[in-house]
């Protein structure tokens, strides 16, 4: 018996000319149709979409909210009635009860195993710090309320753009002005990346970007590459001006790229368009506009390696490196993620709370800056709603794709699989980056999954009734209507609000001296943020000088470095609050902000120091705290004033008479502030007695007893460590005449080449007269030649006029040690640069006391 034929979900084969709806018709009549016009409604979503773009992909809570809002009114509309199958309804009601799970009371699970239900070490220590965190899983149950019903959001666009239906001629009109419209985005990328221009609110974009994140732009101009291919090839054997236009755009796209710097960029389109050309001539044929297709990519690609110089070089120094690509700082990230992940594999922490979170489990990734994302998008779920979660959103996209199977072989099938593989090029890119988390970004890449769907034959009903989806809309269309309020007149209904609000309140509640509101608006904030260490900073201000509460105070201080157990900044401005107040509890903060991850612990040491000239009576507390480290006694040290300096360093030595406490460098710094403010004996003692203390600590020897006056003896001292200066010299400029020479050098009084022969001529010649003034011009240029120093020293030594030949000594002395200029090591070094004849007896003088036995 033969088997019965399995009934086929989707139209394999589409050969009519005419428009087939995804619910089709019969042949005959869609052919004898004519093709009706695509629903405004298409067209919206796509400028939509790129209006998305060009508002910083969603940045702004107002446009969140529109989105919100949107979505909310077309579910109340038009519900969705369809569904791909029944099991993608089940997996969508699983990730939003698992994302609901945050607001479950963790009081009820406690006879759950803690493993994967209990609290954490550091919700613990942060409740024993005295902040009362909330009772539910989620820490911040307002902000998870917030991520959940923008995700309810996005999976309700998945559900309507699935309850579209399009024709084929729809799905071609739309993608051609998608392609249209992305090229020419693509040009102002180009244009701005070239003039140099800055879209607003992407101050930390390294090239031109719509995003915050260059990466987000690099992307979306990915999936406007490959998709544009996919059409150039189709609309060119329909027709060619269209399909170059297609093609201008892919250029566009290509060019884009390449000027990113998007390092992630570049490899995907490289794969995207690889992928869609092997597809394109392997699994449906080689037929069609192959001559225009292959010259394009060679080209495409060819301009980009023209192009793309500075993002090609991001790769060398990416790969130049051994083990670099393993040793980068986001694999540190990721390590730190996953024991996120593993502390609360069940739950999370719950939608929005990554970065309050995350601190907590810093240790591979520590740095002096906070980290609000994990650097992946399926990182990020698997720590906000657990390995469950996280499962679930994979299972939604292999079920995604599984519903492709069978693709189809219809007249579109080339474009439809361009638009896969552009939206399956966005979904590498989430594994490695948050483009994910990008409505601007997100968006378009599940519309170009939903064009480049096969054509359904069948459409099961939705497991989600329609009251329910109409009861979400409402709810979304109130919570949109709510953020575009709070965002636009400032109203703390949200949580980007408070963030962006309360600082100013704060700031001026405290200049007025008001504290009629400010309390509420802080209690209000930490309602929906109270992991936010900023705003028990606040609080903490406000109890000390609105309240005069020092005890309250203290208590939001330790809750907010606990809460933000790294960062530098809890603890350094905790001290500036203080210092008015209490030079003791100053004294603390600051202490434990020294102990923190700083860029740069000097730095900080030094504006603690500045910090602190506010209250006089913080000097012994500042005394006490440059004792912590020799790099914050050295910054002590040199902020002092010179008498104050000699009686601490007088009081250091004692205590420390080879000044052991502090490395080499240390010391030289200290000596060069020794030589400026200190006794210059009481120097020469310390190096007669510790020679090695620093490097080159004869320079210190020999500047301190210049300072004393004994100028002789610090020459002296001097020639037998510095080099003799050799003058570079060009026998093509040399000329015979002194005379000639000077005049040539008088008309040219900037060129150091032609004063230095003149130089190296008059003392040849034992002219110390013309010497001096040749070495007079050189010392009035910007940046005089070190051996001008060298003999301005020498001839006035040879005058007998020490204090002038030190003069000359001292200033070629720091050029020395500060170009770090090879010493003399050995006795036949001290004559480099003097002739071995007897033409020159004056430079052999100024060798003396070097003279050859």
């Amino acid at each position: 018996m033969g088997s019965k034929p399995k009934r086929r979900k989707y139209a394999a084969i589409h050969t009519s000319k005419g428009s087939l709806p995804d619910k089709p018709v019969g042949s005959d009549l869609a052919a004898a149709q004519p093709a009706p016009a695509t629903p405004l409604k298409h067209f919206l979503t796509v400028i939509g979409l790129f209006a998305l773009v060009l508002l910083s992909g969603g940045r702004y809570l107002w446009v969140e909210g529109s989105f919100v809002a949107l979505i909310g009114l077309l579910l109340v509309a038009c519900p969705p009635l369809v569904s791909l199958d029944k099991k993608m309804d089940w997996i969508v009601l699983g990730i939003v009860a698992v994302a609901c799970f945050s607001f479950v009371p963790s009081g009820i699970l406690t006879f759950l195993p803690d493993l994967f239900f209990g609290r954490a070490s550091w919700w613990k220590e942060i409740n024993q710090s005295g902040a009362e965190l909330p009772v539910t899983m989620s820490t911040q149950p307002l902000k998870s309320l917030e991520a959940l019903l923008l995700l309810i959001a996005v999976l309700s666009y998945v559900y309507l753009l699935a309850n579209a239906r399009f024709q084929i001629q729809d799905r071609t009109r739309l993608l051609l002005t998608f392609v249209i419209m992305g090229g020419v985005l693509a040009g102002v990328v180009v244009y701005g990346d070239s003039t140099g221009l800055q879209y607003f609110n992407t101050d930390r974009a390294a090239s031109f970007s719509f995003f915050d994140n260059r990466n987000q732009t690099s992307i979306l101009m990915v999936m406007i590459g490959v998709i544009s291919l996919g059409l150039a090839y189709y609309c060119f054997a329909q027709n060619k001006i269209v399909g170059l236009i297609c093609g201008l755009a892919f250029l566009s796209a290509t060019l884009a790229i390449s000027v990113s710097l998007s390092r992630a960029g570049m490899l995907l389109f490289v794969l995207g368009c690889g992928v869609w050309v092997i597809l394109r001539f392997t699994v449906f044929g080689g037929q069609g506009a192959v001559k225009f297709v292959v010259p394009l990519v060679a080209f495409s690609f060819s301009m980009m390696l023209i192009t793309g110089q500075q993002t090609l070089s991001r790769f060398n120094t990416w790969l130049g490196e051994e083990n670099s690509m393993f040793e980068d700082f986001r694999w540190g990230i990721y390590r730190d993620s996953l024991a996120m992940v593993a502390n609360q594999p069940a739950t999370g922490v719950g939608l929005g709370n990554f970065a309050a979170v995350f601190p907590h489990y810093r240790n591979e990734s520590l740095s002096p800056e906070p980290i609000i994302h994990p650097e992946s998008d399926w990182m990020w779920l698997a720590s906000e709603m657990g390995v469950l979660g996280f499962s679930l959103f994979a299972m939604l996209i292999v079920f995604m794709y599984w519903m492709l199977l069978e693709f189809g072989e219809d007249r579109l099938a080339s474009v439809r699989t361009a638009a896969v593989v552009a939206a399956s090029v966005f979904l590498v890119h989430t594994f490695f980056d948050v483009s994910g988390h990008q409505l601007g970004v997100v968006l378009i890449a599940i519309w170009l999954f939903r064009m480049g769907f096969p054509y359904l034959l069948k459409s099961p009903s939705c497991l989600i009734p329609v009251w329910v989806w109409r009861g979400v809309g409402v709810v979304l269309v109130l919570s949109g209507s709510v953020w575009i309020t709070a965002d636009l007149t400032g109203l703390m209904l949200h949580s980007s609000v408070v963030k962006r609000e309360l600082p100013d309140r704060v700031t001026a509640a405290m200049e007025a001296g008001s504290s009629a509101e400010i309390g509420e608006d802080i209690e209000t904030g930490l309602t929906f943020l109270p992991m936010d260490w900023e705003l028990y900073l606040q609080r903490g201000q406000y109890n000390l000088y609105l309240q005069n509460d020092t005890a309250a105070a203290r208590k939001d201080f330790q809750i907010a470095r606990t809460i933000e157990p790294n960062l530098v900044a809890p603890s350094f401005y905790e001290g500036q609050v203080w210092l008015p107040r209490s030079t003791h509890y100053a004294y603390e903060a600051w202490k434990d902000a020294l102990t923190r991850q700083s860029q740069n612990p000097g730095e900080l040491h030094h504006r603690i120091i500045l910090a602190s000239r506010q209250n006089p009576r913080f000097s012994r507390d500042l005394d006490r705290l440059s004792q912590l480290d020799p790099m914050f006694r050295t910054n002590y040290l040199l902020s002092l004033m010179p008498d104050e300096f000699l009686l601490t360093l007088s009081a250091e030595l004692k205590r420390d008479p080879k000044l052991s406490f502090y490395t080499p460098a240390q010391r030289a710094s200290i000596m060069n502030m020794w030589l400026e403010r200190g006794d210059a004996g009481q120097l020469i003692r310390f190096l007669e007695a510790n020679p090695d203390a620093a490097p080159n600590s004869w320079y210190y020897r020999a500047s301190a007893l210049g300072r004393m006056g004994n100028y002789p003896a610090a020459i002296e001292l001097a020639k037998q460590f510095a080099p003799v200066p050799q003058i570079p010299a060009m026998e093509s400029l040399t000329v015979r005449d002194v005379g000639e020479q000077r005049a040539i050098f008088a008309s040219r009084p900037n060129d150091v080449v032609r004063g230095g022969i003149l130089l190296q001529t008059q003392l040849n010649q034992n002219d110390t007269d013309g010497a001096r003034w040749t070495i007079e011009q050189l010392l009035k240029m910007e940046k005089p030649p070190p051996y001008a120093y060298y003999y301005q020293g020498e001839l006035s030594r040879l005058n007998k006029d020490y204090k002038e030949a030190w003069a000359g000594w001292k200033r070629y002395l720091e050029e020395v040690i500060e170009r770090k200029i090879k010493l003399k090591s050995s006795e036949a070094s001290m004559f480099e640069g003097i002739d071995d004849t007897d033409e020159n007896p004056l430079l052999r003088e100024l060798a003396d006391p070097f003279q050859r036995k």
